[in-house]
């Protein structure tokens, strides 16, 4: 499997919002913000379904895809990937352990652990980072000593986590993710994501349109998706995973 489709399936369910929001100047920062009195609403759910279209490009490739979404709150993300004609192409499975794909073009599949999708995308990749993000959650809870800025429209928060630079911005009025910036230090592979386009979800807001963008090889290199979701399902009550590997498919 090439490394475009790895970076594509692997990152689907992170992919995220408007082009311009890339591109907006903040507004400049005014006065700190004691940790305790920030306080961001997570989505509540126990099940969640979603469908997406997908545009993916880098230096050499440009794919448009749709794309099914299933999750289990802390436990499973599934997702089937179909062409523009309806055929479905990838299938997969993401746990706390692993992340497996389905390839039926190829008529394989594949297993990768955490450790070598880190060494593939350059990148530290975890189960709660792949849904953090997909959820528009700020991935790691932030601590008392970690300073948190405030201007008139977002709060940022700084966080170092090991060699991991983390840089999260949230919309003051409904309080939630609007943008987030990542930098590997040793590597400078970086990952930056923007959200928009709110609607409510249950009590919650959820964000319907996506970009996400990750540079490695010290930048020389680069991949881009946007996202427009159209449904979105919150569930209490459990959903099917639907998942099984053909026999005769062979293992890469």
């Amino acid at each position: 499997m090439s490394r475009l489709n790895v970076y594509l399936f692997c990152f689907l369910s992170l992919l995220s919002s408007y082009l311009s929001a890339c591109q907006r100047k903040l507004i400049p920062q005014q006065s700190l913000l004691d940790s305790n009195e920030l306080v961001i609403q997570p989505l509540d759910f126990n099940y969640l379904s979603l469908s997406t279209k997908v545009h993916y490009e880098d230096q050499h490739n440009s794919i448009t895809t749709n794309t099914k979404l299933r999750i289990q709150k802390d436990s499973i993300l599934w997702f089937s990937i179909t062409s523009t004609l309806g055929v479905e192409v990838i299938r997969g499975m993401i746990t706390k352990d692993a992340m497996t794909l389905i390839n039926h073009i190829n008529r394989t599949y594949h297993v990768y652990d955490y450790p070598t999708l880190r060494r593939i995308l350059h990148f530290e990749v975890s189960y709660d980072l792949i849904q953090a993000v997909l959820l528009g959650e700020v991935p790691f809870l932030h601590e008392k000593r970690e300073k948190i800025k405030k201007n008139k429209r977002q709060f940022v928060i700084n966080q170092k986590k090991g060699d991991l630079k983390v840089k999260s911005f949230i919309n003051r009025d409904f309080m939630k993710l609007e943008r987030i910036e990542m930098l590997e230090t040793p590597t400078s592979s970086s990952l930056t994501m923007a959200y928009g386009r709110f609607k409510k979800l249950k009590e919650n807001t959820f964000a319907h349109h996506r970009q996400i963008v990750i540079r490695f090889n010290r930048g020389k290199e680069f991949f881009r998706a946007t996202a427009t979701i159209g449904h979105v399902k919150a569930d209490e009550k459990p959903i099917r995973f639907p998942f099984s590997i053909p026999k005769k498919y062979g293992k890469r």
